[in-house]
């Protein structure tokens, strides 16, 4: 689960990448920051957008990232997901309850940050992608936007089919 659950990767990586002189970040929509607090720590943002619901939807996502700031458009048409996964990758859980919290226990107390940051917040970190919505609105979880995206006519993906 490594990275997975930390709570601020994708800032944490944007700020490392500004202070190394790097030009750029990609900020997938599947991101577990909104694009507006990544922006805010590298305001070398491009933001990835794919092709997931209606042109309404669509250009809700783009507008929300131009508003954040983002200087460009990452635009991607196809994904491909496979839900057998690399071998040694670690299973996404759907949300952080009290099995998935006993599951990466041992990983939480070899990792102090996880834990100090777990105590100041008393809740654990929620593995949503909130780029997917409104900003402001409750985001769906990694799982419910891939169903979006597999719901969405010419990905060649049924929800029932995978």
């Amino acid at each position: 689960m490594k990275d997975l659950i930390k709570r601020y990767l994708d800032q944490g990586i944007s700020r490392r990448q500004l202070m190394q002189g790097l030009t750029a970040v990609g900020l997938s929509s599947f991101g577990s920051k909104p694009v507006e607090e990544v922006v805010a720590a590298n305001p070398k943002t491009f933001f990835q957008v794919y092709w997931i619901g209606g042109r309404d939807q669509m250009a809700a996502r783009v507008e929300r990232a131009r508003a954040a700031g983002a200087v460009g458009l990452i635009i991607t048409l196809d994904w491909t997901f496979d839900t057998g996964r690399d071998w040694g990758s670690p299973k996404i859980p759907e949300r952080m309850d009290l099995a998935t919290m006993l599951r990466y226990a041992p990983q939480a107390l070899v990792r102090p940050r996880w834990l100090a940051e777990y105590a100041r917040t008393f809740r654990p970190p929620e593995l949503t992608v909130p780029n997917m919505v409104a900003a402001g609105q409750p985001p769906p979880t990694f799982f419910g936007a891939y169903a979006q995206w597999a719901a969405t006519p010419g990905t060649g993906v049924s929800p029932l089919s995978g």
